[in-house]
């Protein structure tokens, strides 16, 4: 988990990390472990999460993200195998949607370049940040 131990729910002590992405929604072998998809939930929250069903949406929204990992989260779009999965497209839409005009400018300029050049242009993108992906990946 992040740094921040509160439950982004509800405010109580965060015991536990829920997957945004769930497990098996993207390839790869520890690929949802990356702490841009982990939320910080208390044990009840997560239990909600998971019987009632998860509300993507609130999630990334109570999420504390910078600037340069909402840049990250807006070209997973841009992942050659991003239209697999067609939650990845929408967290990656949801992140656009939280740039600010020159940010989204300049990741316009990044994206054929990541198109072209795959998951390593991807990953070097994702590397700028403290959160890393790990190898697999999308």
């Amino acid at each position: 988990m992040r740094d921040k131990q509160v439950c982004i729910l509800c405010g109580k002590l965060a015991v536990e990390a829920h997957h945004i992405i769930a497990k098996g929604h993207i390839a790869g072998r520890c690929s949802e472990d990356w702490p841009l998809n982990l939320a910080p939930l208390c044990k009840k929250c997560h239990q909600a999460q998971h019987i009632l069903g998860c509300h993507y949406e609130v999630l990334w929204n109570r999420m504390e993200y910078s600037m340069l990992e909402l840049k990250v989260l807006a070209a997973l779009g841009a992942h050659p195998k991003a239209t697999m999965y067609p939650l990845v497209g929408r967290r990656a839409k949801w992140a656009r949607g939280k740039l600010d005009d020159e940010a989204r400018h300049d990741l316009e300029l990044l994206l054929p370049r990541m198109e072209e050049q795959g998951a390593e242009a991807f990953r070097i993108f994702a590397c700028w940040t403290d959160s890393r992906p790990v190898p697999g990946w999308i």
